[in-house]
């Protein structure tokens, strides 16, 4: 008799665990006047701060280890900002995904309306290269080819990925 009520027990306990779990991941939403310092990521690969602080960045939110940044801007800022990504070191490869229609920042909890954008970056942990214990991250551009930018008109490094929506 009494396993049922310790498994009630157990089972309650759970739940709370997790909507207290969900409510602290739940809170890493991010102005667009926020400025991070090097002291909040110090793991994030040399350069990132510059494009996670750019002054186009309109919203961000983090769930768990994963950053999203969103961001709006003209094609020449966007051009700016992927040659600034190219160069980021420390990142398991650089990569643009090409998403259709028109772009808007809210985070998953995120009760208000969405902001528009026009661009995205990603970042989070990947697992560590063969041979080292540092780990790689992954950081990924993401842009909606409905906005702003005009695609024709950037000019992309030569070692970017471009994967199309179809490709997905």
């Amino acid at each position: 008799m009494r396993k049922p009520k310790l498994r009630a027990i157990g089972a309650a306990w759970a739940a709370v665990v997790l909507l207290l779990g969900a409510q602290a991941v739940g809170d890493g939403d991010y102005s667009a006047d926020y400025q991070f310092s090097g002291k909040s990521h110090p793991e994030w690969p040399s350069g990132m701060l510059k494009l996670v602080n750019s002054p186009a960045r309109v919203a961000g939110f983090s769930i768990v280890s994963q950053d999203f940044f969103f961001y709006t801007g003209t094609t020449a800022q966007f051009q700016q900002f992927l040659e600034q990504y190219a160069h980021l070191a420390g990142v398991a490869a650089h990569r643009l995904n090409l998403m259709s229609g028109k772009g808007s920042a809210r985070s998953p909890w995120g009760s208000g309306p969405a902001v528009p954008c026009d661009w995205t970056l990603s970042a989070y942990p990947g697992p560590a290269a063969s041979g080292s214990d540092k780990t790689t991250y992954i950081v990924e551009l993401g842009l909606w080819t409905g906005g702003k930018i005009k695609l024709e008109k950037v000019k992309l490094p030569k070692d970017l990925e471009v994967v199309t929506p179809d490709q997905k």
